[in-house]
């Protein structure tokens, strides 16, 4: 399993109170593997307990989604994902590659490539700007747009933010202590009143409110 698909990143409320809610995910094989990140299940058991209201950001990702009331195709959401869980149930899910969800071009060299850029993004903290992109991949910022645009549905600076939100979650749930100010110039941010604009946009909270709710290991 590539770094990418063996880390959860985005998720905002990992633990259920109470119950038991089981989240796993397993690798695509190698024929699949430039088509599918990972498949991925989640089983819950609430009875007796209060609902549960997951929590996650957005990914740059096309998913096929079955329930037990049929399949459906999701595709990239631009904020936070929520639902709720209650009683007993289950959710399996394929989560396709950034680009890979275009039937009429398969494996394109194209898909193939921007794959490759979204999993630098994800991956690489220090990659906080478009142009950072741009010359990393050695093409043109229309070019980029394009490609993504067409393939992943969104533009790279879209997904260079989320990435880097996903990333000030995972900071705030390690429990460390942060300055906002610093995190939001690693982050590539202007000044930090920008950061929180953007983090509660799409969190729906200020990433000190989001510290007091959901504390280091909960």
């Amino acid at each position: 399993m590539s770094r990418v698909a063996d880390r959860v990143r985005g998720v905002l409320r990992p633990v259920a109170e109470g119950g038991k809610l089981r989240h796993e995910r397993t690798a695509a094989c190698d024929a699949l593997a430039g088509v599918v990140q990972h498949f991925w299940s989640v089983r819950w058991d609430l009875r007796g307990a209060k609902p549960f209201v997951p929590e996650t950001l957005p990914h740059p990702n096309v998913h096929m989604v079955f329930e037990d009331d049929g399949a459906n195709i999701a595709g990239v959401h631009t904020g936070r994902f929520t639902t709720q869980l209650k009683d007993t149930g289950w959710v399996f899910g394929v989560k396709f590659r950034p680009g890979a969800f275009r039937p009429h071009l398969g494996r394109s060299v194209a898909t193939l490539r921007v794959s490759h850029i979204v999993d630098e993004i994800a991956e690489n903290r220090e990659i906080v700007s478009v142009e950072q992109v741009v010359e990393r991949a050695r093409l043109g910022k229309r070019t980029l747009q394009q490609l993504f645009n067409s393939y992943v549905g969104v533009g790279p600076k879209w997904v260079i933010n989320r990435y880097r939100l996903h990333e000030a979650v995972e900071r705030l749930q390690s429990g460390a202590q942060i300055d906002f100010t610093e995190l939001a110039m690693e982050l590539g941010y202007f000044d930090q009143a920008h950061f929180i604009r953007d983090f509660r946009k799409l969190v729906g909270c200020t990433p000190a409110a989001y510290t007091r709710r959901h504390p280091a290991g909960l």
